[in-house]
């Protein structure tokens, strides 16, 4: 259930968050999805949606691999705990079932971070190249600043309080 930790997360923000937990359709989720300018969030299939979409990715992985379950086709940085995990919630983590796996919460705040500045440093020029291209032709473009997170137990959001670890978020 993500509801809580959604709800958390957009009352601690500074900027306005418009939560979108659980309320949007698949089709909707893609259109939003390829108007993101960037989408950070875990191994999902709104992760791959994003990369089909051709957004940007930052992907958060646990057990999985990401060298084999990556996102494919658009600049994207894939962040992964050192392996074996020294777990973290050895009550619920069910090692043998990645669904259930919470290695992911062994990830740095600051690394994600970085990875997420890095794709946007690396997607402004894309985007600031394309805005000029288009407004040569007389066309309107709109970049939107901001970035999706998929429903995950992991988030990032500006204006929280600093943190060492991004299982803080959870």
């Amino acid at each position: 259930d993500e509801y809580k930790p959604a709800g958390q997360i957009a009352t601690g923000a500074i900027s306005p968050v418009v939560n979108l937990v659980g309320v949007l359709s698949l089709e909707t989720l893609l259109a939003l999805l390829k108007e993101a300018r960037l989408f950070l969030g875990n191994e999902s299939g709104p992760m791959h949606m994003a990369a089909a979409a051709g957004t940007p990715v930052v992907g958060l992985f646990g057990l999985t691999n990401p060298a084999r379950w990556g996102p494919v086709g658009v600049p994207s940085i894939s962040l992964q705990p050192s392996m074996p995990c020294e777990c973290v919630a050895s009550e619920f983590c069910k090692r043998t079932d990645p669904s259930k796996a919470c290695c992911v919460w062994r990830l740095e705040v600051g690394p994600v971070v970085g990875a997420v500045r890095e794709i946007l440093a690396l997607t402004e020029r894309q985007v600031d190249h394309a805005v000029s291209r288009h407004a040569l032709g007389g066309g309107q473009i709109v970049a939107t600043p901001s970035f999706s997170c998929a429903p995950s137990r992991l988030r990032l959001a500006t204006g929280l309080p600093a943190m060492d670890k991004a299982s803080d978020l959870c």
